[in-house]
C-alpha cells in the first residue's frame, strides 16, 4: 500500500524489540532467527520505498545473523534453502 511512513517506525520496533530478545539470551538461535527475520523484512520495505543503500544495509545485516547462527550449527535447513536464498535473491536484485 506503500505506506511507508507508517511502516517504518512499527518495523524498526519489532527489530529493537527482536535484538533485545537477543542481546539477552546471545545463544538463543531462535531469537536470533527472529532477528534476521526482522532485518530482511525491514530490507523488503525500505526496497520497496526506493531505499536502495539502507536496503542493502539491512539485507547484509541479516546475512550476517544467519552466518552467526550457521557458525553457531544452528541453521535450520529451511532457513537455509527460504530466509539465506531470499535475501541473497534481493541482495542480486537491489545490491549489485
Amino acid at each position: 500500500m506503500k505506506r511507508f511512513s507508517e511502516a517504518f517506525p512499527i518495523y524498526e520496533r519489532s527489530l529493537a524489540m527482536r535484538r533485545k530478545r537477543w542481546d539477552d539470551a546471545p545463544n538463543d538461535w531462535g531469537a536470533a532467527r527472529d532477528y534476521a527475520m526482522a532485518l530482511g523484512t525491514l530490507g523488503d520495505a525500505r526496497a520497496a520505498a526506493g531505499q536502495t543503500r539502507s536496503a542493502c544495509a539491512a539485507y547484509a545485516d541479516t546475512l550476517a545473523v544467519f552466518d552467526r547462527i550457521r557458525a553457531a550449527g544452528r541453521l535450520a535447513k529451511l532457513d537455509e534453502e527460504n530466509g539465506v536464498h531470499n535475501v541473497r535473491a534481493q541482495v542480486e536484485r537491489h545490491c549489485r
